[in-house]
Formats: C-alpha cells, sequence, structure tokens
C-alpha cells in the first residue's frame, strides 16, 4: 500500500466532509458531527452492532457494504463516533483492497494509524478545533478561524504558543471534547497531531 501523507489524510477527510455537506445542501457545520448519517444515508454503508472476537473493535466488511461494530467495545457513544469514523477512513481510504478490514485495539499497522488520523480529521476538523480552542483560551475564536482557514499550521502554531502562556483548563477540554462529541483522550491525541499542544 502506497504512503499517504498526513495532509493528504486531512485533505480527504475535508473533502468528504464537504461533499456531504453540499450534497446535504448544509449552511454550516453542525456539531458533533453525525457519522453514522454520513455513512448510511451519504455513502450507503450499513452501519451495525454485533459480536466479534474479544479483540476486534471493528470490521468493514467490504463486499457487504456493511461495518459492524462490535456492542462490547462501542457502548459509549463516543467510542461508537470515532469507530464508524475509523471505519469510514478505510473505505475512503482502502476499500480497493477489496478485502475485509479488522480493527483490533492492539493494531499499530500503518492502515490502522491512517483511518485514525482520518476518523479524527473528520471528527473534528482543523479549522473548526482550531477556532473552539482559541474561543476557550482567549475568546478569539472567529479571529482564529480566519487565521487557520488562511494556513492551518501557522494557525495552530500561534495557539501552540498561546497556550504555552495559558493552558487550557478541564472544564474547556470537557466542552471543546462534548462539542465534538469525543472523548478527552481523542481530543488529547488530535491536539498533538495538529502540534497544538506537545
Amino acid at each position: 500500500m502506497r504512503y499517504v501523507s498526513n495532509e493528504e489524510l486531512e485533505r480527504r477527510a475535508a473533502r468528504l466532509l464537504n461533499n456531504w455537506m453540499e450534497a446535504e445542501e448544509a449552511p454550516y457545520r453542525a456539531f458533533p458531527i453525525d457519522v453514522r448519517r454520513l455513512a448510511t444515508d451519504f455513502l450507503g454503508i450499513e452501519v451495525k452492532l454485533g459480536v466479534l472476537d474479544s479483540k476486534t473493535v471493528a470490521e468493514f466488511r467490504v463486499s457487504e457494504e456493511v461495518f459492524v461494530l462490535d456492542h462490547r467495545h462501542n457502548r459509549n457513544p463516543s467510542r461508537a463516533r470515532f469507530s464508524i469514523a475509523h471505519e469510514i477512513g478505510h473505505l475512503d481510504l482502502h476499500s480497493s483492497l477489496g478485502t475485509p478490514v479488522f480493527c483490533r485495539d492492539s493494531d499499530q499497522s500503518r492502515f490502522e494509524l491512517q483511518a485514525n488520523r482520518f476518523a479524527a480529521a473528520l471528527l473534528m476538523p482543523p479549522t473548526d478545533l482550531v477556532e473552539l480552542v482559541a474561543e476557550e483560551a482567549a475568546t478569539i475564536g472567529a479571529f482564529s478561524r480566519k487565521v487557520a482557514e488562511a494556513d492551518v499550521n501557522a494557525a495552530c502554531k500561534w495557539l501552540r504558543h498561546l497556550l504555552g502562556q495559558k493552558p487550557l483548563q478541564d472544564s474547556s477540554l470537557k466542552l471543546i471534547a462534548a462539542k465534538f462529541g469525543v472523548s478527552i483522550q481523542s481530543l488529547d491525541v488530535r491536539l498533538k497531531q495538529l502540534h497544538i499542544i506537545v
């Protein structure tokens, strides 16, 4: 499988999100992103709960066009949302391989890391995340969004500097995670991916 850069993963997730919003004629992004609806209504993929082996979180059955989420691993709504977004990543990135994709907790293969990055970008788009973090840190979200739309890397670097002076409080992290419908752990990983925190 060819190497896909993080920048390309971000672009592909953004393109999918924008195409869906355009098809829905949505005037703005509503958070949290309804990834189940994106999968079923826009991509035509069935999403269902099932019982998989004890180490498998989810499975993308390519030939059946179905995502199966293991009910034991996906009881938490934010975990289930991430699993669906992750499987959408496999659909976008790896479905041409034509074989089922099994997602295990311990798997750190390139496939899994790519699908994780795609899922994070889909659930927490960088410009929206920069805007919300900046709003929580210094009530300058709208300005930060404009900067991020022009140059997301510069906005993230600036935000890292700002947070170095005044770190986000736990209550702000919880609010941001709730807005995007993700766990604190997923938010932390995403902030690190974008180099907003180290």
